[in-house]
């Protein structure tokens, strides 16, 4: 590094770079910025760009503690990503980002790309391909800081200055300054292309490259944060007031709406691309994400050709549904089966992120951002099946904002119909339909948010109600069969009584919730799972939802005008279920009382210390309770067994009322 910088100009290429690499490690990278960067050295700055990457790459890592070793390392890389050769430059620089896993490098790469990829031209895309996987790959090395499941909103606003959560919201703003320059420039073709009537865009490859980026970022990491606005308490003369507050996702997240609107990318089209998935996909839950991180090779320019396409509202009615091409040609069976399999296999990888489009369709319907885009003449019915798979995929998550988001959307699009509107025959042509208030139960049991769990308990009976008399007594016959929570049953055997309540208020009765189909629920209803020897406490739940169901029946649809037509069934109700419910009743509370006898005891030995007793939910068992905390469990359980008598007890006097009556 000792010579002049003319003596360095005709220099050994090999020796250039020794020297370069020596004077780097001595902390000396001012003589080399001055040579790459004058323009009397150009020539010798475009031979040498694909040998210095590798020198100077660690020195822009964080490990690097001189400060202008790194800054002088910053100016050199893009100088070189200016005059260097740009293909040869493209593929060293993504090189280096595969080689140095570190944040430093990612974002110092990303301007020398930019430049590198604009003088490529946004004609060429499979070099977006390539550099977009490579950047991509890296974004699913990002992890989520842990959170906990009640977190509150004041926890949720400590959380974004979790260092892995700062790392997110970095590299997120990165990719997306990354790639505004290259939305405008499409943006701009599109626009002269449309002036001048032509068909083609030759920046339509590179649009659909950077569509799929843009939703893989929705898939990765966006549908694992919350995207929704935050509410933000901030005092004003003591007053508190509420006011909206984005997190730096969620900015992200609109940024990336807006870029999808301004490549005019079909919003309708992207809706309709999640019939692509199967069901088996569907069950896997998490094929599309893990697809979604892997870095492919090249792809063709036709591919997803129908997520990117024109984004007039006429055209998006009319491009609902891709088109297939038909299998032409010569050759053995043999050949075409291979041929069919690879174009099988090449479809399934380049297939667009299924987690990524339920984000954008969250962000669309539940949001509201860019809702504009989609055309107006869709009905609630016709967005509902569309989002069918958008729903499954979030809502067999098992992270707290994925579902959440899953949520959300269904709860949005469930405001949109009105009572009836849904026919029964949807459940037989469709199974999603029947499964989505399945997985909605399977959240409300195991989920460990509480706000995501009644989020959940709102928005189901909210879903079966949609139904017609026929759909939703399928619905809740199903869910009384499969489920075994207590408090689930309980909420549907509630929902149910307003059904027949519904029922009876009508002129004439439907057929669906009186006579043999109402009996047919009653095993469903009045049933204790090891008869009278059931934990009532366990079952409380279910007991008393079941017992006022039968109490409102008693009352309101008397034996005489029976227009419930169940009265014949009450025999066998009042024989088995009500009598092993007395039976049980005695020995619950024999039991409980000899528990709490039992632990005054042992409180008393132990000097008031906590007895042994443990708790499990969840299968994690959970810090010894307090003796006094215990009494209180075990005397609260006293009460539940009095308002299950005095219920019992209140349908044991109608009954006799009745049977008197009709002697």
């Amino acid at each position: 590094m000792g010579r002049s910088a003319s003596q360095l100009k005709h220099a050994d290429t090999g020796v250039f770079i020794t020297a370069a690499q020596t004077g780097l490690e001595n902390g000396e990278a001012a003589l080399l910025q001055e040579i790459i960067c004058s323009d009397l050295y150009k020539g010798l700055a475009e031979i040498l760009g694909w040998d210095l990457l590798p020198v100077l790459s660690p020195h822009l890592t964080t490990s690097e503690k001189n400060d202008e070793v790194y800054i002088n390392c910053v100016k050199i890389v893009n100088r070189l990503a200016e005059v260097g050769k740009p293909k040869e430059m493209m593929l060293g620089l993504l090189e280096q980002v595969d080689r140095f896993l570190d944040d430093s490098v990612y974002r110092d790469f990303l301007k020398p790309l930019q430049t590198v990829l604009q003088r490529i031209g946004i004609s060429k895309n499979l070099f977006f391909s390539q550099t977009l996987d490579t950047l991509y790959a890296h974004v699913r090395t990002l992890k989520f800081p842990k959170q906990e499941s009640t977190a509150d909103q004041d926890e949720k606003r400590l959380m974004v200055q979790d260092s892995d959560y700062l790392r997110i919201e970095e590299t997120m703003s990165a990719l997306l300054e990354f790639v505004a320059p290259f939305v405008f420039l499409i943006q701009q073709s599109r626009e002269l292309d449309e002036a001048n009537d032509l068909e083609v865009n030759p920046a339509d490859g590179t649009r659909i490259e950077i569509m799929r980026f843009l939703l893989e970022l929705l898939d990765y990491p966006l549908a694992f944060v919350e995207l929704n606005e935050m509410e933000s308490e901030s005092s004003a003369s003591g007053d508190h007031e509420t006011e909206p507050w984005n997190s730096v996702c969620r900015s992200c997240a609109l940024q990336i709406m807006t870029y999808l609107k301004d490549m005019n990318c079909s919003f309708s089209t992207l809706l309709l691309y999640s019939e692509q998935y199967n069901k088996q996909e569907l069950d896997g839950g998490k094929s599309a994400s893990s697809k979604s991180g892997s870095s492919g090779g090249t792809k063709g320019d036709d591919d997803n050709k129908a997520g990117a396409s024109s984004g007039t509202k006429e055209d998006d009615e009319n491009n609902a549904s891709g088109s297939k091409g038909d299998d032409e040609g010569g050759g053995s069976k043999d050949d075409k089966d291979v041929a069919m399999e690879d174009e099988d296999e090449d479809e399934e990888d380049n297939k667009l992120p299924l987690l990524g489009l339920s984000c954008f369709a969250y962000l669309t319907i539940a949001e509201e951002i860019e809702a504009e885009m989609l055309p107006s003449v869709y009905s609630p019915q016709y967005l509902l099946k569309v989002n069918l798979v958008h729903l499954a995929s979030m809502l067999s998550r098992m992270e707290d904002c994925a579902i959440w988001k899953g949520i959300e959307l269904l709860s949005s699009l469930v405001a949109k119909l009105e009572p009836h509107t849904l026919s029964s025959s949807l459940l037989q042509d469709n199974g999603l339909y029947q499964e989505l208030p399945q997985r909605l139960v399977v959240i409300m049991v195991r989920c460990p948010s509480t706000p995501v769990r009644q989020k959940a308990v709102r928005v189901l009976p909210r879903y079966i109600s949609c139904y017609d008399w026929k759909g939703r007594y399928r619905l809740l016959r199903t869910l009384l069969k499969s489920t075994e929570h207590t408090g689930v049953c309980g909420l549907l055997i509630g929902k149910l009584k307003d059904y027949v309540h519904e029922t009876l208020e009508m002129p004439k009765c439907n057929e669906w919730f009186t006579g043999s189909h109402l009996l047919e629920l009653f095993p469903l209803m009045f049933t204790l799972p090891i008869g009278a020897e059931t934990d009532l406490l366990e079952e409380s739940d279910k007991v008393l939802a079941a017992l006022n169901f039968l109490r409102y029946i008693l009352l309101r649809d008397p034996v005489s005008d029976n227009r419930s037509g169940v009265w014949s069934g009450l025999d066998e109700v009042e024989k088995v279920y009500l009598s092993q419910l007395h039976t049980g009743l005695d020995l619950s509370r024999a039991h409980y009382v000899q528990r709490l006898k039992q632990l005054i005891e042992d409180a008393k030995k132990s000097k008031g210390e906590p007895s042994s007793i443990n708790v499990t939910v969840a299968g994690q068992t959970l810090p010894k309770m307090p003796v006094q905390q215990q009494m209180q469990v075990l005397s609260s359980a006293q009460y539940t067994f009095d308002l299950i008598a005095s219920v019992l007890g209140r349908v044991g006097e109608l009954l006799s009322a009745a049977k008197k009556g009709s002697s």
